[in-house]
């Protein structure tokens, strides 16, 4: 599932540090995050991410600890733009801002 609606298909930007480009080929946000995974005490991997709080990820391997924060990241996301968007007016001006 791709950011849409409140974000543009073709723009880039930077978010705390975080550089987002949204114009890959099937228009989905790209973005480079730092993932921590360290050993969880019962076994297994717990994974963080630092730019965005809440988002943790879990898992038997390093890899499935990745992809369960990667996950836990996209939905973080999609749901905090579907809320905010989901109260603004018709007439509300929608458009790409791109920090440099």
């Amino acid at each position: 599932m791709c950011l849409e609606g409140c974000l543009s298909a073709t723009t880039g930007s930077v978010w705390s540090g975080v550089p987002f480009t949204f114009n890959d080929s099937d228009g989905c946000m790209k973005a480079e995050v730092t993932a921590i995974i360290e050993p969880a005490p019962e076994g297994g991997y717990w994974a963080v991410c630092p730019e965005f709080p809440g988002a943790n990820g879990q898992g038997e391997t390093i890899a499935e600890a990745r992809e369960s924060l990667r996950q836990a990241i996209r939905l973080l996301v999609e749901d905090r733009l579907e809320d905010y968007c989901r109260g603004l007016p018709n007439e509300a001006i929608k458009e790409p801002l791109i920090l440099s």
